[in-house]
């Protein structure tokens, strides 16, 4: 049976790895000598082992001393976990790497227990960012659901007023009708923009690696963070409006290429952070329609 393993460190963000590398129990006993004993962690919180009937064991550093060892059948809904020191790691390895699975589930705990968390975010998150069918639908039903009913409602109050009202009521149907229009039309020019936007952009970019890959219309690109002349963030500061939760962020290179990740790719709450551990300047900036200012281009 064949084995690769994958890392993450402390500075990586939930479900960051390194790229999948083969291994054998030796090899994983190295990385723990040199990353996990007299009790210096070195920066490596998780070793990720996976074999190639997909089943996966995985190592995470807690505090001191302390472990969590978590295996992963390839039957979802439940899994096995288990704290407790170093010695736990030596046994699971040994159980795991001559497929001894009972024997590694005989020493763990059976449990339901967050199990979607660990296997998608925590183990297995994808961050390659891109336009998908169910955030998209998410974006536009939840600003159709709470704009389009609100603007008929005052459309139809403002053609009333103006038809039927007297002189100064007409006038005053213009604000409604207004009002009415503003519900709902500048949400679906932004949806409308950053799908445009969107198509064709893959882009991957996380708080651990220093290089951002993108593929736009079919054209590769490894960028580095160094080169990043600034990254703004553009959002709409009046959280309850109808489309609140679209907003971008753009990220300029001192060549002049752009890359824009807005809401239908990737949410906009900790975008930010993906920046943290590198010398960038970053910003926030409130608009009542965020529009994207360049279009994205590499």
């Amino acid at each position: 049976m064949s084995f690769k393993y994958r890392v993450q460190k402390y500075g990586d963000e939930e479900g960051e790895y390194s790229e999948y590398e083969p291994c054998d129990k030796d090899s994983i006993l190295k990385i723990i000598e040199e990353n996990w004993t007299d009790n210096r962690p070195n920066g490596l919180h998780v070793i990720s082992i996976s074999n190639n009937a997909g089943q996966s064991l995985l190592l995470e550093h807690f505090a001191k001393d302390v472990f969590d060892v978590y295996y992963l059948p390839t039957k979802e809904g439940f899994h096995f976990h288990k704290k407790s020191r170093q010695e736990l790691i030596y046994n699971c390895l040994e159980f795991f790497f001559s497929n001894d699975i009972n024997g590694l589930e005989s020493n763990l705990n059976r449990t339901k227990k967050d199990d979607e968390f660990i296997r998608k975010e925590f183990f297995f998150i994808d961050h390659d960012y891109r336009l998908t069918e169910k955030r998209t639908t998410k974006e536009l039903t939840s600003f159709l659901v709470f704009g389009v009913p609100y603007g008929i409602m005052l459309l139809g109050i403002g053609f009333m007023m103006a038809i039927n009202g007297p002189g100064g009521i007409k006038v005053f149907s213009l604000f409604i009708l207004a009002i009415g229009t503003y519900a709902w039309l500048p949400g679906l020019l932004l949806h409308l923009q950053y799908k445009d936007d969107a198509n064709d952009l893959k882009v991957r970019v996380t708080k651990g690696n220093k290089k951002i890959t993108v593929n736009l219309r079919g054209t590769n690109k490894i960028l580095d963070k160094a080169d990043i002349q600034v990254v703004t963030k553009v959002q709409n500061p009046a959280y309850r409006n109808p489309w609140s939760d679209y907003g971008y962020t753009e990220i300029k290179f001192k060549s002049g290429e752009v890359i824009n990740l807005t809401n239908l790719m990737v949410d906009q709450l900790f975008i930010l952070d993906k920046f943290a551990n590198d010398n960038v300047e970053t910003k926030t900036i409130n608009k009542a329609i965020p529009r994207l200012r360049n279009k994205s281009q590499i």
